[in-house]
């Protein structure tokens, strides 16, 4: 499954999932978390890609102190 993209993990994949974490979720809370679940596998798969620029700040913060 590590290698699939996230908009192909079928809901019984997530089921498995949710199974393994120990939650009993109902049908209707797999099918709305699991768009949610593909996004943050989507996000994930960005910051592991191996051709990440590094050295680059995340987020740059400029206070607006007097």
């Amino acid at each position: 499954m590590s290698t699939q993209q996230p908009e192909m993990l079928s809901l019984e994949d997530f089921k498995v999932i949710v199974q393994r974490a120990g939650l009993n979720l109902e049908q209707g809370e797999l099918e709305r978390l699991l768009p949610m679940y593909r996004q943050l596998l989507g996000q994930l798969a960005a910051i592991h890609d191996p051709e990440l620029p590094l050295g680059l700040p995340a987020d740059v913060f400029s206070p607006d102190w007097e």
